[in-house]
């Protein structure tokens, strides 16, 4: 008696592309984040692969869980972005990137990074803007006469100042990936940029706020 025959089913779909998909889409968002950061640096890169490591040095620390920076330059998409990093920063067309996917990428980038740009713009602009407030307030005079007098002006100096603080401290914790409080030079800085030129708000001026946000340390919480 012959064996009855047996139906086998192929799965047509892979079933972890969803997950696959959602996986890749967050690890472009780290590689531009960070692609964008270098934008402003000067680090320079002699060849891809030299890039590709720097780039899975910041994807491992991201995620939590080592990449080798192999896998990295095998996904076209994420090669992408590392020979595009590499055409403009030496300004040349010697790399060429002719996958239709990988260049609508690239267009997608360059609006997402010019995004990233506006917004450390506005950023400065609203720090200045702090600043001023901040230096505008009178100093208030010792004399007695005065000090009967100013005693409702001084609670409402003291309630701006704390609300113009509160303000920067979360425009800075917004822009955490952008900006950052540097306790040891008492300063706000880019955290894009150079150590030598990183200084966006000088420690003159930043005293009044870093010292409520010490003072404030469990703001927002």
């Amino acid at each position: 008696m012959l064996p009855a025959a047996t139906k086998t089913k192929k799965c047509s779909t892979n079933p972890f592309k969803g997950y696959q998909d959602k996986v890749v889409a967050e690890r472009e968002q780290i590689i531009v984040r960070y692609l964008a950061s270098l934008r402003k640096t000067r680090a320079k890169f002699e060849y891809v692969t030299d890039l590709a490591k720097a780039v899975a040095e910041q994807v491992e620390l991201a995620e939590g869980r080592p990449c080798s920076f192999t896998t990295l330059l095998r996904n076209k998409r994420y090669k992408a972005l590392l020979l595009n990093f590499m055409a403009i920063r030496s300004r040349t067309d010697a790399v060429q990137v002719s996958d239709p996917a990988a260049q609508a990428l690239i267009h997608t980038v360059e609006l997402e990074l010019g995004n990233v740009k506006r917004d450390n713009d506005r950023l400065r602009a609203y720090i200045a803007d702090l600043e001023v407030r901040l230096s505008e307030h009178p100093a208030l005079s010792s004399s007695t006469t005065q000090r009967s007098e100013s005693a409702d002006e001084l609670s409402r100096l003291s309630n701006e100042k704390a609300l113009a603080c509160k303000a920067l401290w979360l425009v800075l914790e917004h822009f955490k990936d952008l900006v950052s409080i540097d306790a040891d030079r008492g300063s706000i800085i880019d955290l894009a940029a150079s150590k030598r030129k990183n200084v966006i708000v000088e420690p003159e001026i930043a005293r009044v706020f870093l010292d409520w946000v010490r003072a404030n340390s469990k703001v927002g919480n």
